[in-house]
């Protein structure tokens, strides 16, 4: 089992500002107020929500968040207040955050802050897990500090390291608590008790009897004829025969059908208990640990499958709730999302021999590239106004990007061309013989960044008097990380590499912790789309026909499916929008 080792920063402040946190009976809190709560009062209002919690029975993450929310509106805190806290029943800890409420976790070698404002979560704790429950303004510095002292493995050491690093950073002084799971005894845990009913009782035999009424009512038919016409003695005989055989099939045949039907009574209940316990479990530790999540919720799906199969196509009305049952948790533990598709622009309508190869979004401005004709369309989305930069050069481009009014393709094996508002094309970056297999080039205050998959590099190129300069790695100076296999790039204030099963983060360079997690292990991102007007990174999976959402800290959000996503050339996302190219049409699905 676990046990929890932890350790608290506080300052002391004067007057009706509070910060101070709990440590008590499992639970794991901090409180802040700006004012209008005294210290005596503060700690005596945390004592007693540790105290009320340990007498009620939370055991799911619903309980805790509404009975916290509900504490702190009968205990009337006041207006401004922030909130983090957690709970541990068993293995799973129930976490919530109120206000300015942060959760930060460090598991392994990632760091990451879990959830942060007005949220709560909920998953299974592993040994040597560390938590930090604070109430953080937003502050770069103040998570950089935390990030830097996480790796201490005791608690008060950390607590202690935090005290110069927010002198040295000039930080504002914030309540902080410091909580290290460990084994104390290498012993597993007893399982949780189902929370699935008792089985009820089996067919009756009366049932099983008025499934076959044909049968018996020929038989009476054949045994009245025969005595007809016998004598007496015959007729005794006869009779008797009749019981002995009624008895015979009675308590054989029958019985036999009975038996079967209460044994498959009982294992359709087993059945669903254990598809309902798998369901509850991947619930409560969607949050953490997603890839766990997904690997029950298939295997309950494998449970109910291999009943239908036993079944035969009795029972159909279980089989079916079950399977609804286990589609509906997919759904909300997922955060699937279906939506519906529409036809937003089509290219030949202008142009009946367009075919869009490539996309790419330059604010609300589209750039199309048709690599057959070597046309880049121009497409204003809120105008729905089209214009058209033909070159001979774009034929046979592979990709395409706009900055200041201008459109470039980079065309494989012969450099980079740009086109401009006259319609007059050049080559602006010679083909260097240096590139390995470029998949992808994005612009980022006018410059060009481009994605080297087989050099496992990522080039600059800044804008000169002829065109660009000469490439320098974004990784200048620096060792360079292990990028080989990427396919694909996104900037905002920070470089995102993509791979077909993760998102990389580079700040000024450096790598961050930043590590989301999928649903399926089997993933196949083939895009990453983000910039500094969207709020999110969204990952292309166009094998399931999925666009999936991360928020920029590295937590998996949701996933927006499209029947139009596995069928597109291309995508990108603009506003509460994705729009998909496919051949001369491009299509719409809302991801907001």
């Amino acid at each position: 089992m676990l046990y929890a080792n932890f350790a608290a920063y506080k300052k002391e402040f004067a007057g009706e500002e509070f910060q101070g946190s709990i440590c008590e009976n499992n639970f794991f809190g901090v409180l802040s107020t700006e004012g209008g709560l005294e210290k005596e009062k503060g700690e005596a209002l945390l004592r007693k929500l540790a105290s009320d919690i340990a007498e009620q029975k939370i055991e799911h993450l619903v309980d805790l968040d509404a009975y916290v929310t509900d504490f702190c509106k009968n205990e009337n805190l006041p207006a401004s207040f922030s909130f983090s806290c957690g709970y541990l029943t068993g293995e799973v800890f129930l976490l919530k955050t109120i206000g300015d409420g942060v959760v930060y976790v460090k598991r392994k070698h990632i760091f990451s802050n879990l959830l942060e404002k007005n949220l709560s979560a909920s998953g299974y704790v592993e040994n040597e897990d560390s938590f930090i429950f604070t109430t953080d303004s937003g502050s770069a510095g103040y998570k950089e500090a935390l990030k830097k002292i996480i790796d201490k493995a005791d608690p008060a050491e950390a607590a202690q390291a935090l005290v110069p690093e927010i002198a040295q950073k000039d930080l504002k002084d914030r309540v902080a608590l410091f909580v290290r799971f460990e084994n104390k005894e290498p012993t597993l845990t007893e399982a949780e008790e189902h929370l699935v009913a008792d089985p009820s009782a089996s067919t009756i035999a009366s049932q099983q009897i008025s499934e076959h009424p044909n049968i018996f009512k020929e038989w009476l038919g054949k045994a009245k004829a025969e005595l007809q016409g016998q004598d007496k003695k015959k007729k005794t005989t006869l009779i008797l025969i009749s019981i002995i055989l009624v008895v015979f099939i009675w308590s054989v045949v029958l019985g036999y059908q009975r038996r079967t039907s209460a044994t498959l009574d009982q294992r359709t209940q087993e059945t669903k208990e254990l598809v309902v316990e798998k369901l509850r479990q991947a619930e409560d530790v969607a949050f953490l640990n997603l890839a766990r999540a997904t690997a029950l919720i298939t295997e309950a799906k494998g449970d109910v499958a291999a009943l239908k199969k036993e079944l035969k196509g009795k029972k159909p009305n279980e089989i079916a709730d079950l399977e609804k049952l286990v589609a509906e948790k997919e759904e909300s533990v997922l955060k699937k999302e279906e939506r519906s598709f529409e036809e937003y622009y089509d290219l030949s309508v202008e142009d009946r021999n367009a075919v869009g190869s490539r996309l790419y979004f330059d604010g609300e401005n589209t750039v199309i590239l048709d690599t057959q004709s070597g046309t880049a369309y121009l497409l204003s989305l809120s105008k729905k106004s089209l214009e058209k930069r033909n070159a001979s050069e774009f034929r046979n481009g592979d990709l395409v990007v706009r900055s200041d009014d201008n459109i470039f393709v980079l065309k494989k094996g012969a450099g980079i061309f740009g086109i401009d508002t006259e319609n007059k094309a050049k080559r602006v970056v010679e083909n260097d013989k240096d590139w390995g297999d470029i998949s992808a080039m994005v612009t980022y205050n006018k410059n060009l960044y481009l994605l080297d998959r087989t050099k496992g590099d990522v080039y600059k190129y800044v804008p000169a008097e002829q065109g660009f300069s000469e490439k320098s790695s974004y990784f200048k100076g620096q060792d360079n990380p292990n990028i080989s296999g990427a396919n694909s790039l996104a900037i905002d204030l920070s470089v995102h590499v993509g791979f077909p099963d993760a998102i990389a983060k580079f700040t000024s360079g450096q790598k961050e912790g930043f590590n989301p997690t999928f649903p399926e292990d089997d993933t196949n991102i083939i895009k990453i789309i983000t910039n500094t007007d969207i709020e999110k990174i969204y990952a292309w999976d166009k094998k399931k026909s999925t666009l999936y959402v991360v928020n920029k800290s590295g937590v998996y959000e949701r996933q927006v499916n499209s029947p139009i996503f596995g069928k597109g050339d291309d995508i990108e996302v603009f506003g509460a929008n994705a729009y998909i190219l496919k051949g001369s049409k491009i299509y719409r699905v809302s991801v907001d």
